[in-house]
This record gives C-alpha cells, structure tokens and sequence, in this order.
C-alpha cells in the first residue's frame, strides 16, 4: 500500500479499458477505492504540515484520478457510483509543471495560470465537471428514481457548456502537447457521451410523443459530433492518428466514434424517419408512396446519415479484418442497414435483417479465420504505415495465435450449421 502502488493499479485499470481486456472493471475500481481511502488520499495534504510539497501535488492529483476513474468504469457498468466519491472534496491540485515539483527545491514553484499548460492543466480542466458528472452518474444509475424530463435538460445544458469551455481551452493554443488535438476529442467525447445517455430514454419516447423532441434533437447532434471524430479513421489507407487507434482497440469511452452507443442511437434516428416517413409505423403500403415530392425531400435529407452508417460499417468490417475479435458493433450495423433498405423499399425488414444477421456471422467467421490462418501474408498496407499481421504490435495480442487447431475444428462446424440454416 503505496502512491507508487496506486499509480500502478491506476495504470493497469485505464490499460484494461483503452484495450479491450476482459474481465469487469468495476470489481477492480472498487478495490482502487478502497486502497485510496486506506492511504489516506482523500484527506487534504493540508493534513500533514510535514509533507513535502512533492508528495502534497502528488497526492492530490492521484486522488482526481482515481475519483475520475470510478465515475468512468461505474458510467460504462451502470452499477451505483459509490456515496464515499463525492463526499471528500481536498483542494484541488496546483497547476504546476512536473519538473518544477521535481526540482530540488520544490517549495518555490509557483502555480501557473489555468492560461499556461502544463501537465496538469488538462486534469484541472476535466476537473472544473468532476462534480456535475458525479451527479450525473448517479442519476443514470439510480434504478429506483426516474430523472424529469427537466432536470434532464437542465443537466444536459450544463454538461453543453463544459463542451464549450473545453473547445475554448484548446482554442488558446497553449502548445504544451503535440497530440491536444486527442485530448481535445477525448474531452469532448466524454461529455457528449453523457449528454447522449441522459436524454435517450427520453429520444425513444419522442417517437410517439413529440413534447420530447428537443430530446431526439439533441441526441443526434451528441451521435454526429461524436461520430465526426471517427473520421480520421480510413481504413485500410492510413495513416492512422492516436484517437483512430484508440477506437479500434479500445472499449466504452476508449471506443471513440464507432461504439454501440453512438451506432444505436444513429440507426434509431433513421429508422424513426423512415416511420414518419412511411406514416404508418412500418414498412410502405405500396412503392408509389416513392414518387411522392415529400418522400423524396425526406430521403434526400437522410442521405448523409446513411453514409456515415455505411461508412462506420465498412470501417468496423476493416477492423474485423485486421484481427480484431470484436463482431458485436458489425453484426448490429448490417442489421439496421438492412432494415433501413427494407422499409425503404415498401417490405417486411425481418427476413431482410435476418439474413443481413446471417451474411454477417459468417462473413466475420471467415475474416477472423483468415487473419489466424495467415502466415506472412501482408494485409491492408499504406505507403508509410504497413498494417501487416507482424507490424499491428500496438493492439496488444499475438494475432498469429488468434486460431488455434481447435478454433480450425470449430469453424468448419461453424460453416456447416450456417450451411444448414
């Protein structure tokens, strides 16, 4: 039980999340928590006169992480936020370079202006919501309170202004990271992702109820702003920047752009066009309705959410390709495409996502069977980026250990059940 101890276990939880590990997050939150509280973390350095400054700042910032940790893994597993997190609130840290504390002698080091960056200074920016998210949280999982459609949106409207606070601290330019245009969609994304899960109960209520249109507004432009960060995402062309390799490998929050919160909630919307749309809740009485000037207006306007749907399919199918052993955001999208066109075309979406389901399951089966069987070969390379098997290091796994002779056992029995059905 040391602060080296807890930088560690820190580490490992956001290495188990930025990667895709398995196991439940949160067991191992609660026991980060635990271990913060035994040290002391949540009580003010104040506390302790002897302290040195050193161990002051030091404790103070892993107490943030750790708070910012919990809030994160109990968002993604909808467990209850523990009541401890809010309850201890020591001084925030100083806004101090990590080579002025390191110095020899620390005492002199002066606090920068939130203006200056610094190491901290993105800390201290995700902090000035730390309490707003910490309600919103416990809002989200508290299974025996339904949170008003007001409070909702007197919630989302403060989470909005975060938004612009923190497009307004990277506006400055401060020039201290080269990658803060990641820290930036990060932020953002973390936000816009909170503002998403408050008002979707409320977005599938609008369908029938339009008091809450402002809900599915709202929605939508949370899912397009988070998905217009997965652009830097381009498959099998590159190259790839920080935020686009840290979608693929990465799960809940780390998943960016192509996560199933955002893909569900954009199929959501277009299949509720396509019922306004069609009038009756379903699929079109007849294929004349497509001559109609106002069907015609409306699927010309939906045009652009069908191409970022198609877009995000085929980069999940690239994905797939490179060894990436997660199907559930694919399989899902061919779905929804499928029932999109079906309605569109006046018929019965079942049969049609069912075989989209079907053509998915085994297109994917034999994508990963490819990528565990190949020995050598190179797949999906740019000019200066190569996406070879031996190269992609920075997923985390031996992809040539992918298929196992047993795994060889199990597709073909696989591929003779699909034949079956």
């Amino acid at each position: 039980m040391s602060l080296e101890g807890v930088q560690v276990f820190c580490l490992l939880i956001l290495t188990r999340e930025a990667n895709s590990l398995s196991g439940p997050a949160s067991v191992a939150t609660e026991s980060l928590l635990k271990l913060a509280f035994t040290i002391g973390l949540h009580l003010d350095p104040s506390t302790f006169p002897s302290l040195p400054k050193l161990q002051a700042e030091l404790r103070r910032r892993l107490w943030v992480t750790v708070v910012e940790i919990t809030v994160l893994t109990s968002l993604d597993s909808t467990l209850p936020l523990s009541p401890l997190v809010g309850t201890y609130n020591p001084k925030p840290p100083a806004n101090i370079a990590d080579e002025e504390l390191i110095a020899t002698s620390p005492s002199e080091g002066a606090p920068h202006t939130h203006v200056d960056g610094t190491d901290c200074s993105l800390q201290l920016l995700l902090l000035k919501s730390l309490p707003l998210r910490i309600q919103v949280v416990q809002q989200l999982n508290n299974a025996h309170h339904d949170l008003s459609y007001e409070k909702t949106l007197e919630l989302g409207k403060s989470l909005s202004g975060h938004c612009r606070e923190i497009a307004a601290h990277f506006e400055k330019g401060t020039g201290l990271f080269d990658s803060g245009l990641f820290h930036r969609k990060l932020l953002d994304t973390y936000m816009r992702r909170l503002i998403l899960f408050l008002h979707r109960p409320f977005c599938l209520h609008a369908r029938k109820d339009p008091r809450f249109f402002i809900a599915r507004k709202i929605c939508l432009e949370s899912t397009l702003i988070t998905m217009g960060y997965a652009e830097s995402l381009n498959l099998p062309f590159g190259p790839l920047d920080d935020f686009a390799r840290m979608s693929i490998r990465g799960s809940g929050l780390f998943k960016g752009g192509i996560s199933s919160d955002v893909i569900s909630a954009l199929s959501a919307e277009i299949v509720s066009q396509v019922e306004e749309e069609n009038g009756s809740g379903g699929p079109a009485s007849s294929a004349i309705t497509a001559s109609d000037p106002l069907v015609q207006l409306s699927r010309a306007n939906r045009q652009p959410l069908m191409r970022r749907l198609e877009r995000i399919h085929e980069q999940l199918r690239q994905i797939l390709a490179l060894g990436r052993p997660s199907v559930k955001q694919l399989i899902f999208t061919s779905g929804a495409l499928a029932q999109v066109k079906a309605m569109e075309r006046g018929e019965d979406p079942r049969d049609a996502v069912i075989e989209a389901l079907n053509e998915s399951c085994k297109a994917s089966v034999y994508m990963l069977r490819e990528c565990g069987l190949s020995d050598g070969t190179a797949a999906m390379t740019d000019g200066s980026d190569p996406f070879s098997l031996e190269t992609l290091d920075w997923f985390g796994f031996d992809f040539s250990s992918l298929v196992s002779l047993q795994d060889h056992r199990l597709g073909a029995d696989c591929d003779a059940e699909w034949g079956a059905i």
